[in-house]
C-alpha cells in the first residue's frame, strides 16, 4: 500500500522547462468588432470594459474538470464581483445584473443590481474591444496573483478574511472529511514560492461592456448573457424598430462571440463562435456565449507560474521550437494583398508567414527554428509588411526576448550497498512509505488555426472573397515502462500482474519512455517531444532527477537513461538507475515518474507526465548466502 498524498506543492522543474501559466484554461476568442452605433441610438465605448468574476473552491481534492457538474465546488462569495481597469471612470447610475453565468444556467432569475462589489485590478481588454487579446486574457485569469486579489475581494464582500471564507467549510482530502486549516486550501505560497493548495480552484469570468441607451439616462453594465436575458424578458430591445437601441452588433454578436469555452467542463457544452455579422439567438447566448474558465488543480506541481521577469519565453539549447505572435486585422486581408509576418533571430535564422484575414479577424503567425547549442539570450524581431491593416498588439512590429538555457539535471548520489536512509541509518526509515507520484501541470493538447480565402464570382461578373477558418490540433501521448536492469540476476515476472516485474531492492532499473505526437496540421507546424526528466520515489519526486537521452527523435520519440558513470558496467553503456537498498521491500511498488516536454505548436508547448512501477521484494543482500563448502573442492584449492 502506498501512503496517500502529502502536501504536494506547486513548484517548477527547477526552471528546467519553459514558463507557462500554471492554471488550465478553457476559453477561446471569436471574431467581430463593436464599432459605434448610429447617431440618436444607444452607444458604447470599447475602452469601457470590465469582467464579472465568480470563484469556486473545490470541496474535495478529487474534483476535476471532467466532472458532470459543479456539485463538488462552492462559490466563495455571495454574488459575483466586477474587475475593471483604472483608465476610465464609471458613470453614476449604472444598472448591473446580480447573477453569474452559472447562476443563470441553473435557473436564477435575472435581477438588477445597483451597487455590486467592484475592484480595480487592471485586467486586459477582452477580444471584443480594440486591442483585445484572448491570450492576454487567459494569462491574466490564470495568474494566481489575480486569483488571490479576487479572493480578497470576496472576503471583503462578505465582511470576513480570506481565511474566514474557507475555515468553516467541510473538505474531503486524502479520503478524510472535515474542516481543515485554511493554509491547506488557499492558493498561498511557501518561502520558496511554491503553492500549497490541496483542493482545486475555478475562476469563471465574463466580459462586460457598458451600453448607454438612447434615452440619454439608462446605462447598462451587462454580460452577453444578461443582455440576452434582458431582451428575452422584454426589458429592452437592442435591435431595430421604434423602440430599438440598434446595438445588436455588441449585444448579440461581438460580446457573445468574444470568449467561449474551448472544452466541455463540468457538463457545460461548447458553443462555438458564429461568423462575423450573424446575430446569436438569446438562448444560444445564455447557453454558452461570452464566458471563459480557468482551473488551478489540487496538489499540482511541475511548471513555473509566470515567465521570468526579464524574458518573454524560455527555451532549451539545441531544440526545435516554434515562436508565434497573434496578428489582428482592422480590415480584410485578401490573397491579392497578403500580410507578411517576418521573424528574425539574433542568431541569424529567419522566416516569413503569409496571412489572409477577414476584417476584425485574427490568427497566429509562427516561425519554426532551432535554438543554439550554448546557453544565451536570443532576440526574435517580428515585423509586418504588405497589407498595413495587420497589427501585432496594435503595432507593425514586436520584439520577443528568449532565454535559451541548458537542461541540467540534479544527479542522484552514487547508491551504495549501505546507503543511509533519510533518517541517517542503513535501514528503512520508521513509518516511511513511498509517496504517490505528484500530479503535474500538463498541457496534452492544443488547437490553433488559420484563415483561407477564395474569390466567389457571381453571374454578373462581380464577386466577393469567401473566408473559411481551418482548425488544427495536436496531442501528446506519453508512456513509460520500468524494467529490471539486465544485471539483476533474480528479477522475474510479477506473479500477480504478468506485465510487471519483481526484483530485490538495491539492483538497478531501466526505463523505456515513448512520446507520440499526434496532429492534424502539416508537420512544419509542430515538433516532436525533445526533452524528458525522470523523478524518483526515494527522493519524494523532488531533490534529485535524471535528464533523459533521446533514443529516437521525431514524432514518435523515445527516451532512456543516460549512461550511469557509477555503474560497474558504465564502459559497456549501462543506462541504469539504482534503487536504494533501504527502500521498503515487502511487495512495495517502486514507481518512477517521467515528465516529457518541448513538443512545440503555434499555440504553445505541450507537456505530459507518466509513471509506472515494478515491485520490490527483499533486497540484494538476500541474494548473498553462506553454505557449507564441499570438502573435495577445498582440497582441490590447496
Amino acid at each position: 500500500m502506498k501512503r496517500l498524498f502529502k502536501i504536494f506543492i506547486l513548484l517548477c522543474f527547477c526552471l528546467l522547462i519553459p514558463s507557462i501559466t500554471l492554471a488550465d484554461d478553457n476559453a477561446e476568442g471569436g471574431e467581430g468588432g463593436v464599432g459605434e452605433s448610429e447617431t440618436g441610438y444607444a452607444h458604447y465605448n470599447s475602452g469601457e470594459y470590465m469582467y464579472k468574476v465568480s470563484v469556486y473552491v473545490g470541496l474535495t481534492d478529487q474534483a476535476k474538470t471532467s466532472d458532470a457538474s459543479l456539485a463538488k465546488f462552492k462559490m466563495i462569495g455571495s454574488a459575483p464581483i466586477y474587475v475593471r481597469p483604472n483608465h476610465f471612470s464609471l458613470p453614476s447610475g449604472i444598472i448591473y445584473g446580480k447573477g453569474g453565468k452559472v447562476d443563470y444556467i441553473n435557473g436564477q432569475t435575472f435581477t438588477p443590481e445597483s451597487s455590486p462589489k467592484i475592484i480595480i485590478h487592471n485586467p486586459p481588454a477582452p477580444p471584443v474591444t480594440s486591442g483585445g487579446n484572448i491570450l492576454a486574457v487567459k494569462e491574466y485569469f490564470g495568474d494566481t496573483e489575480s486569483l488571490n486579489a479576487f479572493i480578497d475581494a470576496f472576503a471583503d464582500q462578505k465582511g470576513t478574511t480570506r481565511e474566514g471564507l474557507v475555515s468553516n467549510l467541510q473538505f474531503t482530502i486524502n479520503g478524510e472529511t472535515g474542516t481543515v486549516s485554511p493554509d491547506r486550501i488557499l492558493p498561498s505560497k511557501d518561502a520558496d514560492g511554491n503553492f500549497l493548495n490541496e483542493v482545486p480552484w475555478l475562476v469563471v469570468y465574463e466580459p462586460v461592456i457598458i451600453a448607454y441607451l438612447k434615452d440619454g439616462t439608462t446605462k447598462l453594465a451587462f454580460t452577453a448573457t444578461e443582455y440576452a436575458l434582458a431582451q428575452k424578458l422584454g426589458y429592452f430591445n437592442f435591435g431595430g424598430g421604434a423602440d430599438g437601441q440598434l446595438i445588436t452588433a455588441l449585444t448579440h454578436r461581438a460580446l457573445p462571440n468574444s470568449i467561449v469555452l474551448e472544452h466541455s467542463w463540468f457538463g457545460f457544452p461548447v458553443t462555438p463562435p458564429l461568423a462575423e455579422g450573424i446575430n446569436w439567438a438569446n438562448e444560444r447566448i445564455i447557453q454558452g456565449g461570452g464566458w471563459g474558465m480557468r482551473f488551478l488543480p489540487a496538489n499540482a506541481t511541475g511548471t513555473p507560474e509566470e515567465p521570468p521577469s526579464t524574458y518573454d519565453v524560455e527555451y532549451r539549447v539545441n531544440t526545435d521550437v516554434i515562436t508565434s505572435v497573434e496578428v489582428h486585422a482592422s480590415s480584410r486581408i485578401t490573397p491579392d494583398s497578403k500580410a507578411y509576418v517576418h521573424f528574425t533571430t539574433s542568431t541569424g535564422q529567419s522566416g516569413t508567414h503569409a496571412l489572409v484575414l477577414p476584417s476584425g479577424g485574427s490568427q497566429f503567425a509562427w516561425f519554426k527554428w532551432h535554438t543554439p547549442s550554448t546557453p544565451q539570450d536570443v532576440t526574435i524581431s517580428v515585423s509586418i509588411s504588405g497589407n498595413n491593416s495587420a497589427r501585432i498588439a496594435g503595432s507593425s512590429s514586436a520584439t520577443i526576448h528568449a532565454n535559451v538555457v541548458e537542461l541540467e539535471e540534479l544527479t542522484p548520489p552514487d547508491t551504495k550497498l549501505f546507503d543511509l536512509n533519510p533518517e541517517g541509518e542503513a535501514r528503512t526509515p520508521d513509518y516511511w512509505l513511498p509517496e504517490s507520484p505528484p500530479l503535474r501541470s500538463e498541457k496534452l493538447a492544443a488547437t490553433w488555426g488559420e484563415w483561407k480565402a477564395w474569390w466567389v464570382e457571381l453571374e454578373d461578373g462581380s464577386g466577393y472573397w469567401e473566408y473559411e477558418w481551418i482548425t488544427y490540433s495536436a496531442e501528446l501521448d506519453v508512456r513509460m515502462d520500468v524494467l529490471p536492469n539486465e544485471h539483476c540476476p533474480t528479477a522475474k515476472s510479477d506473479p500477480i500482474y504478468y506485465d510487471k516485474w519483481q526484483m530485490p531492492a538495491g539492483y538497478g532499473v531501466d526505463i523505456d519512455v515513448s512520446a507520440h505526437s499526434w496532429f492534424t496540421a502539416d508537420s512544419n507546424m509542430v515538433t516532436g517531444a525533445q526533452n524528458a526528466i525522470a523523478y524518483f520515489p526515494e527522493f519524494d519526486y523532488d531533490t534529485y532527477n535524471r535528464v533523459l537521452d533521446l533514443k529516437e527523435t521525431g514524432f514518435d520519440a523515445e527516451f532512456w537513461f543516460k549512461v550511469n558513470p557509477d555503474s560497474h558496467y558504465a564502459e559497456d553503456g549501462d543506462r541504469v538507475h539504482f534503487t536504494p537498498i533501504w527502500f521498503p521491500k515487502n511487495y512495495n511498488e517502486y514507481e518512477p515518474q517521467v515528465v516529457v516536454f518541448d513538443m512545440w505548436t503555434p499555440a504553445g508547448m505541450l507537456i505530459g507526465s507518466h509513471s509506472n512501477y515494478l515491485t520490490l521484494k527483499r533486497s540484494v543482500i538476500d541474494d548473498w548466502h553462506i553454505a557449507p563448502a564441499d570438502p573435495e573442492e577445498i582440497m582441490k584449492r590447496r
